[in-house]
């Protein structure tokens, strides 16, 4: 058990560090943030603050502004756990959104009813410590949950299957994922610095503050080579029509 324990506290550990990375990426980005700015001074012995009449750009703002602390960790705050789960998940629609042929579907019901079926197994057998642990204390959840799953085991066994030809679809590929994350950064990017993602050839290599920022964050998510996907998210920005709306 304290193995298991163990290993899930790593990867959440190594979840935490991946997503700081990429958060603390983005804010070595120019940032373009207005912001109501504060100045603070120390004057006669006291803590006094003054507040800009006007809107400024972050840049515009003191180091020591603590306002302008505050409005870039919010912003950036979330963008890394977007992107991992966006890796994660494939990225772009839900599953229930994807069409797929009748045999991907016939196995998918197959599974549900078989591991619904042994999850309820499971929770019937469970004995007091186990229960005390997950802190189920009523005997009345547990079998409103158990009789939930039996009757999700029924329905997986029991579904008509629509009639879908066999190659009706076969889910999302990886590089699908891949274009949508580099789509998030390239939003991301002209929400932060207020700039359009581009792409600039010179000395024999692309380059360039959106390439650089994707070129890193890809290779922080473990996606290899950005250079396609990040051509596409540049032409999707530029003709947004042609391509999904992003969910963001």
């Amino acid at each position: 058990m304290a193995n298991g324990t163990d290993a899930r506290d790593g990867e959440l550990n190594s979840f935490q560090q991946a997503e700081a990375a990429i958060e603390a990426r983005f804010g070595k980005l120019p940032l373009a943030l207005k912001i109501k700015c504060r100045r603070f001074k120390a004057e006669r012995g006291a803590q006094c603050e003054t507040q800009c009449d006007e809107e400024w750009d972050t840049a515009q703002c003191d180091e020591e502004c603590d306002v302008k602390r505050d409005a870039i960790r919010l912003a950036l705050s979330g963008i890394g756990r977007e992107l991992l789960f966006a890796v994660g998940n494939g990225g772009g629609p839900l599953p229930a959104e994807e069409l797929v042929g009748a045999e991907q579907t016939a196995k998918e019901l197959a599974a549900v009813a078989e591991q619904a079926a042994a999850l309820r197994t499971t929770l019937q057998g469970l004995h007091k410590p186990a229960l005390d642990a997950l802190g189920w204390r009523r005997a009345a959840a547990l079998r409103r949950l158990a009789s939930d799953l039996n009757v999700l085991a029924a329905s997986a066994s029991l579904a008509r299957i629509p009639d879908l030809p066999p190659n009706a679809g076969k889910g999302r590929k990886p590089q699908a994922a891949k274009l949508e994350v580099a789509r998030r950064i390239a939003s991301h990017f002209r929400r932060l610095t207020g700039k359009s993602a581009t792409r600039v050839w010179q000395d024999g290599r692309a380059h360039g503050e959106f390439y650089d920022l994707v070129t890193e964050v890809f290779e922080l998510l473990g996606l290899g080579n950005p250079d396609q996907y990040a051509r596409e998210a540049i032409k999707a920005q530029k003709f947004p029509a042609k391509y999904p709306k992003l969910n963001l």
